[in-house]
């Protein structure tokens, strides 16, 4: 959900194409990664699943565009933070994170994920979500343990990744 607040922000700021996102990434980006207004100046809320509202509570001064966009990360931070600790409940937490989609192609979000998330390297596939799932049913189809040898085999284009099967 926070991919959908932060579309709505920028709707909010009459930002509709790449050029807007570069010019409000670029404003985000001069300012430290949690804003320069005092806490409580600026609330961003609503990116739980259970709602999706986008809800902005304004109590302070020197408001501006980047400093909404910038409460906006947060927030979509504070989310990720949630669900990374219900996850960590489950399974060993992660220890590196590959940041996909089209927000990732924009400064100011990678480095606010930065806060939250751990060993963040950006995807350099086009559709890299669909490019993860392929690689999972690869591993998944194979016999081996060893994930990281069945990702090289995947990666270097193998059409078998499991060489024990007598094909390459």
């Amino acid at each position: 959900k926070s991919g959908l607040l932060m579309r709505r922000v920028l709707q909010l700021l009459g930002i509709a194409d790449a050029a807007g996102r570069a010019r409000i990434d670029e404003a985000v980006m001069a300012l430290p990664v949690t804003g320069t207004l005092a806490d409580g100046a600026l609330a961003v809320s609503g990116a739980r699943n259970d709602d999706g509202e986008l809800k902005i509570v304004a109590n302070g001064d020197g408001l501006d565009p980047a400093e909404l966009f910038t409460a906006t990360l947060l927030h979509g931070n504070d989310m990720c933070a949630e669900l990374m600790e219900v996850m960590d409940r489950e399974v060993a937490p992660p220890t590196s994170t590959v940041l996909t989609g089209g927000w990732s192609s924009m400064a100011s979000v990678v480095r606010a994920r930065r806060l939250v998330l751990p060993d963040v390297t950006v995807a350099t596939h086009d559709e890299a979500t669909a490019y993860g799932a392929a690689l999972f049913a690869a591993f998944a189809a194979s016999t081996r343990t060893d994930f990281e040898s069945v990702a090289a085999a995947f990666r270097s284009g193998h059409s078998d990744h499991d060489n024990s099967k007598g094909r390459s």
